[in-house]
């Protein structure tokens, strides 16, 4: 499993991330004025994250766990990217321009962990 202290990151998961990256630095100054950019900025990171490679953990929820097949269960990633982006550009915003930091922040969001469905379900992101 590649994880972001590796040497190697997956090259979909650098052209993303960096794709991603130079669209949020382009959008910063509206970000900080306009809640619809901020809602886009979020969103378009999620895309972007939920888009690229996966990198799957060998880490299981407990049901998941105790299940005897894989019918009904999923990988699901175990952070939520438009939660972390948020907080990144309104408390670590240096990091978006740091290439090498915004990289490993990426690919963390690309990891996943396998859950049930119903799980999935659960936390799943909701439009109010």
């Amino acid at each position: 499993m590649k994880t972001p202290n590796s040497s190697f990151f997956d090259s979909k998961i650098e052209s993303d991330a960096t794709d991603i990256r130079e669209s949020i630095i382009g959008r910063i100054v509206r970000y900080d004025k306009n809640s619809y950019t901020q809602d886009w900025v979020c969103n378009q990171f999620y895309q972007s994250v939920y888009a690229t490679t996966k990198t799957k953990t060998k880490y299981r929820s407990n049901d998941a766990f105790s299940k005897d097949t894989d019918v009904g269960v999923t990988d699901d990633h175990y952070l939520a990217p438009r939660l972390l982006i948020r907080a990144l550009i309104e408390n670590e915003r240096d990091i978006l321009y740091d290439e090498k930091e915004f990289l490993k922040i990426f690919t963390l969001c690309t990891q996943t962990v396998t859950v049930t469905k119903k799980q999935n379900n659960i936390v799943r992101f909701k439009n109010d």
